[in-house]
């Protein structure tokens, strides 16, 4: 069990891999895009529906892999941070600060101070398994434009391709 604070990227960072039943999993630091891919299933949870600059968009329940429209540019797994860091959840996935319980993708890679909530870079795994290391604005929403990267984490991509 590793708990403590950590303070290299957010201030007063708290490890917790203790697994609790309350936060299964908290700050873990990988995570997979819940929202589209991986929703818990209809007995767990309602079915969600959220809507983004005019678009609707739906979670995903059992989602198989040849219903996904890009492989090559459909977010998978990534690092993660956020409230529940196990999930990367596309509706809170604002990383520049705009959003307290963000869920979007770690920018803790590389740059420095005011690039994202984290600086630098996040790493993305795709459904077609390669990875890469991309700034904040090329993975996550913008609180400018929520829009902006929906068809990176949306596998049917509802508002268009980038």
């Amino acid at each position: 069990m590793l708990r403590g604070v950590h303070n290299q990227y957010t201030p007063g960072f708290q490890w917790d891999y203790s697994a609790t039943p309350a936060r299964p999993g908290s700050r873990v630091g990988y995570a997979a895009n819940v929202f589209f891919l991986f929703y818990p299933a209809p007995g767990v949870q309602g079915p969600s529906t959220v809507t983004v600059g005019g678009f609707s968009f739906s979670s995903g329940y059992n989602v198989s892999r040849n219903s996904v429209l890009s492989p090559s540019d459909t977010i998978q797994v990534e690092d993660g941070e956020g409230y529940w860091s196990m999930s990367a959840y596309y509706p809170n996935a604002v990383m520049d600060g705009s959003n307290p319980l963000y869920e979007g993708i770690a920018c803790r890679h590389g740059g420095g101070p005011g690039n994202g909530i984290n600086g630098g870079r996040g790493v993305v795994v795709f459904a077609d398994s390669p990875a890469e290391a991309r700034p904040d604005e090329k993975i996550n929403p913008q609180a400018s434009n929520r829009l902006i990267s929906s068809s990176l984490w949306d596998s049917q991509k509802r508002a268009g391709s980038l």
